[in-house]
């Protein structure tokens, strides 16, 4: 049985370990950023979860965008050692 959600998770692990310190490391380390206004400790439940999928949703796709990064760079490096 393959799963391709899985595999898309798996494949992108590595970057999303190492953004998460980067990009939701700030004062408050036990919440997400506040991207949308009004979705703070004191804000509205549905406020509240539109910022947590909005942070998901750019979390995940810097983390795409890495992976794509990393793949071509150790391409290219593979490529420049085996001139």
């Amino acid at each position: 049985c393959h799963s391709t959600f899985l595999e898309f998770l798996g494949r992108n692990t590595l970057e999303t370990y190492v953004l998460q310190f980067h990009l939701f490391m700030n004062h408050a380390v036990q919440r997400i950023p506040i991207i949308i206004p009004n979705s703070g400790p004191d804000g509205t439940m549905i406020c509240k979860i539109l910022n947590m999928l909005v942070c998901g949703v750019v979390f995940v796709s810097i983390a795409i965008q890495a992976r794509k990064v990393t793949v071509s760079t150790q391409t290219t490096v593979v490529e420049l050692v085996t001139l």
